[in-house]
């Protein structure tokens, strides 16, 4: 409930137009919201490693197999689903506050998964350490989600350059400038979250007229 209230507050701040005091909006919030998800992913991550072990070591006892099967396998289909659909509505809308979000909720569908696929192995094996073994792995790939998440929000607060980003800009601009018959150097480039920010330094022919026009106003 905490991470889907931070998400919501990220989100509606995030669409608010640009003011004086930040003029570049509020798109940067993105990246708080993911650095907030993550570090809770990694931390459900370690909590249900250390209690994996913590029962395994106490000795092992499985109850209410039938009901808690059914109840985690809805559990487990619903939480899929909301969070494939968060995650392709993030990436479709450049939104990493809601990808964020969506994988903070497949992280519930994979714990469930794991639940499962623990039971089931225990029932057809009789072997109980199949159950904690499960979640552990189940744990490790979270964990693995979790600090991926927190790696992309640093590298956007720190503002990391894509190459193959900027690739595609230069060749875009090569052939704008063609046809202006200007150059161009001195590219920068950043992510909000949501849109690109460009910076180029135009280079135009000696006898191009820069005067401004008589009617402009300020």
């Amino acid at each position: 409930m905490v991470a889907v209230g931070f998400a919501a507050f990220s989100l509606r701040l995030s669409s608010k137009p640009a003011v004086p005091k930040f003029l570049y909006g509020y798109d940067r919030i993105s990246f708080f919201s993911a650095d907030f998800e993550g570090p809770m992913i990694v931390l459900a991550a370690i909590a249900i490693i250390v209690t994996a072990i913590q029962k395994w070591l106490a000795g092992l006892q499985l109850e209410n197999l039938g009901a808690g099967t059914l109840l985690v396998s809805g559990a487990a289909v619903l939480n899929a689903v909301l969070g494939w659909y968060l995650i392709r509505t993030g990436r479709q809308v450049h939104s990493l506050i809601l990808e964020a979000n969506g994988k903070h909720v497949l992280t519930d569908s994979w714990t469930s998964f794991g639940v499962i696929a623990g039971l089931m192995l225990v029932m057809l094996t009789r072997w109980k350490p199949f159950d904690p073994l499960v979640a552990i792995a189940v744990a490790a790939n979270i964990l693995w989600s979790g600090g991926h998440l927190i790696w992309r929000s640093v590298q956007g607060l720190l503002d990391y350059s894509d190459p193959n980003a900027g690739y595609q800009i230069r060749e875009k601009l090569d052939i704008v400038c063609s046809e202006l018959g200007v150059n161009y150097h001195g590219v920068r480039f950043r992510t909000t979250g949501y849109r690109q920010l460009i910076e180029i330094h135009l280079l135009f022919p000696r006898d191009t007229p820069l005067e401004m026009p008589t009617d402009w106003r300020p």
